[in-house]
């Protein structure tokens, strides 16, 4: 924001406010931020829609750059953090999840963004069984009890991660540190809320520090990707 001061034609003094709008803001309001969540403290949605969270972690850690109390940290054991936000296919065809996650449990896995209720509906989650040899790794669920998985993951590094789900062409790609991986499948209905950190119908409780988490009401491209990565890396 810029006040610009100017004099009037009998000398009086008039404020003029300007507000000087951010590449990035101009960015996110183009590709439809329903929701965003940094953490920074709080569990407020920053995108201006109001979806704020709810939780009873009061547990706060330093984020990927080093930042204090700008992630959120959760124990793996009873702590999530609810949002109102409604991602079914009826609702938003095309959508996008992304969110930066360190994980502190490699070997139990656990859920960083979900709405599932039993099946398989669009969620972030870390489990064995995207692969053959059992590997807990990122994966997105693709309904039908269908997944698609990714790469082992190594403890207390941080990743960037993201699905994306168009129901017209019944794709699913998840990405993570931006390699793509995808499949194809059909979503059907899950909760009208999510929860981050947990899975909200059978716990599934994720250990580690979660950032960053924004949900956007269209299929991001791998060039869109690489900017919301970039921007909050």
């Amino acid at each position: 924001m810029i006040n610009v001061i100017t004099k009037g034609m009998v000398g009086t003094l008039f404020i003029s406010t300007f507000f000087i709008w951010s590449g990035a803001f101009a960015e996110e309001s183009s590709l439809n931020l329903l929701a965003s969540y940094d953490f920074n403290g709080d569990f407020r949605d920053q995108s201006g829609n109001r979806l704020h969270g709810k939780s009873r972690v009061e547990t706060f850690c330093a984020d990927r750059k080093g930042r204090a109390n700008s992630a959120v940290q959760l124990n793996g054991l009873n702590q999530s953090v609810l949002i109102p936000v409604n991602i079914n296919p009826r609702v938003h065809p095309k959508l996008t999840i992304c969110a930066w996650v360190r994980v502190e449990d490699a070997e139990n896995g656990g859920t960083v963004v979900s709405n599932d209720n039993g099946g398989f509906d669009r969620t972030i989650n870390l489990d064995r069984r995207g692969n053959k040899h059992r590997n807990v790794e990122f994966t997105a669920f693709c309904g039908s009890h269908h997944v698609v998985g990714s790469k082992p993951v190594k403890q207390d590094e941080w990743y960037f991660v993201a699905a994306t789900y168009d129901q017209v062409k019944e794709r699913i790609v998840l990405c993570v540190n931006l390699s793509r991986y995808h499949k194809d499948g059909r979503m059907g209905p899950g909760h009208n809320q999510c929860r981050i950190g947990s899975n909200p119908s059978h716990g599934s409780y994720f250990k580690g520090a979660i950032d960053d988490v924004r949900i956007y009401g269209k299929v991001l491209s791998s060039k869109e990707l690489k900017a919301v990565m970039e921007d909050y890396k």
